[in-house]
Parts: C-alpha cells; structure tokens; sequence
C-alpha cells in the first residue's frame, strides 16, 4: 500500500493498512485538534497557569475535546485532545512534569544524597552513568507518590495540595526504592559474575540466552521504562538466574528442556518487537509474564506473582494479537 500527499509524493509504503491508519491517521488527528483548539494551545508554562480546566469542552465547529497540560520537558504546555483517553495520560504525564518543576530543589537534593552504596553503582558503571540513575529513580518515586491523584487535578489548589503532599512523601519512597535498586544491583553484579566464570565458556549456549535477558532487564533507562511497581520483583528474577546457573553446573540436559519451553514466548515477543508493534498493555503483561514463567521454571522455590502456565501465556499472547 502506497500513501501519497496532496501532491502525488509518496509518504510511506506499508503492506499493513492498521499501520499506515495508526501512524497518520494520529498525525492528522493532532493537526485537526490543534487548529480547532487554537484558543486552547499553550506552550511554555512553569507553574499552574490554567485557571479551572474543564474535564471537556465544545470546539467552534460543534466537536467534542478534552483539554489537558501536557509534558514539555522544561515546561509544561496545555492542548486539546479529541478522545478522553489520550488526554487522560497526556494529562497525568503534563502535571508530573509541573510537580517536578515545582520540586526541582527537592528532586536535586535526593540525587545528590542517594545513598546507594559503591558496590552497587559499581556493577551499574557497566550499564550507565551514576546521574542518569539517580534522575531516573527520583522520577519514578515522583510518578509513585503522585500519579494515582495527578490525573484529576484540574486546578491550582488542587494542583498545590499534591505538591505539598508529593513533596512529604518522595524522601520515604526514594529510600524505599533506592534500597531496592541497591539490591537489584548486587544480585545483577554476582549473575554477571556467573556468567563471566568458566560456566560461560562451558555452557556458551545458556549463558548466552540468560545474557541476552539480563541485558532487557537491566539497561541505561531501565528505571523510566518499567512501571514503578515492577522493580520490587527484579531481585527475585535475579536470584532465580543464579539458581539456574548454580543447577547448570550440575544438570545442563535439564537446563536446556526448560529453555525449550520458555524460548517460544520469548523469540515471539522478539519478533514483535522487532516488527515495530507497539508497547501496549497486552505486550507489557506477556513480557512479565515470561519473566514469572523463567522463575516458576528454574527457581521455583522463590514463588511467583501470580499464577503462570502455558496456558495462560497463550491466552496472554492472544490478547497481544487482539490488541492489533
């Protein structure tokens, strides 16, 4: 399928017509919104400028939009959406950014005083700066303590009430989190350790499927990507990639049948990765579950989050399929 502009210029060449409708059917979407909420477009903002925003309103030619502030990375601005949906996130992503503006002595000063010990940061100096990391992790304490309410602030008292409150709660939750990361990263330095011993010389095969996932586990950003809950598992998933390798050592015939059974999931997660899918939801659940299926598998005495079988994986990689 060929996509031409008003002037017979091809703009894109796709044999998947939802693709083709995703990519520029929201271009044109935005462009709409944008000129039908001229009145409405903001840009530049630093604190809470909005006045009372309404949850909807009625655009001049009779269409039905949703305002919401919106993330400009040093500011914040403010847009029309035209499903409640998109402006709900944009919306939740636009006051985190304001809280953080409004907070930035407070996120600096976290950053500064992390507190993660000098093995730790050790072992994470293969992965990325020591900055980097602690920027992350005081934005995803910001997103914790703050986002279940951000979403619904549609004015400046409101606004400033969740300012206060996030600023008292973000030194608790950043120790919470950094002792979490602290022990992420010493379990993430003894697997690499492992995987750098005469085990990975003699297994290369193992060693390199539990690199590969160790890799999309822990990487520069890793902290952003995840949602702010997930990384309380990490350490369990950690631990049970020791517990492989130490069975390894003594039984790699078994190693390698489990393999088997976690290979399908994992390469056609690849796969749709690789195509380009988009990271929703459905994706993001059959990943994690993956990851609860490797330990049910090869350290089942740590437990899972959840239950986890083929079956339900299968019905997980259906609603992958579903969701286009």
């Amino acid at each position: 399928i060929t996509l031409v502009n008003a002037d017979d210029e091809v703009v894109a060449v796709s044999r998947d017509v939802a693709e083709l409708q995703e990519r520029f059917g929201r271009k044109a979407q935005r462009k709409f919104m944008d000129q039908e909420g001229q009145e409405w477009n903001r840009d530049g903002e630093t604190a809470w400028s909005f006045g009372v925003l309404p949850v909807s309103v009625d655009t001049p030619s009779g269409n039905r939009a949703w305002p919401a502030v919106v993330d400009q990375d040093n500011a914040v601005g403010l847009r029309l959406f035209d499903t409640h949906e998109d402006a709900w996130f944009a919306h939740l992503e636009g006051v985190r950014r304001l809280l953080g503006l409004g907070m930035k002595d407070k996120l600096r000063y976290l950053e500064k005083h992390h507190g993660i010990s000098r093995q730790a940061l050790m072992v994470w100096s293969t992965f990325g700066s020591t900055g980097a990391l602690v920027k992350d992790l005081a934005w995803t304490c910001l997103a914790a303590v703050s986002d279940t309410r951000s979403a619904e602030v549609r004015d400046g008292d409101a606004f400033e009430q969740l300012l206060a409150d996030s600023r008292s709660g973000i030194g608790r939750e950043f120790q919470k989190r950094g002792s979490e990361l602290e022990a992420v990263l010493e379990s993430c330095g003894r697997v690499q350790q492992l995987l750098n011993s005469e085990l990975g010389e003699s297994q290369p095969v193992a060693c390199g499927e539990m690199a590969e996932q160790l890799e999309d586990l822990v990487y520069e950003g890793f902290i952003a990507d995840i949602e702010p809950a997930r990384l309380g598992h990490y350490r369990r998933y950690l631990e049970a990639m020791q517990i492989r390798l130490e069975k390894l050592r003594l039984d790699p015939q078994r190693d390698a049948r489990l393999q088997d059974a976690i290979s399908k999931h994992w390469n056609r997660y690849l796969q749709r990765i690789g195509e380009g899918a988009v990271y929703d939801e459905a994706l993001d659940e059959y990943r994690w579950l993956i990851e609860e299926y490797r330990v049910s598998l090869f350290a089942q005495k740590l437990g899972t989050d959840g239950k986890v079988s083929e079956k339900r994986l299968e019905t997980a990689w259906q609603a992958v399929l579903e969701s286009g």
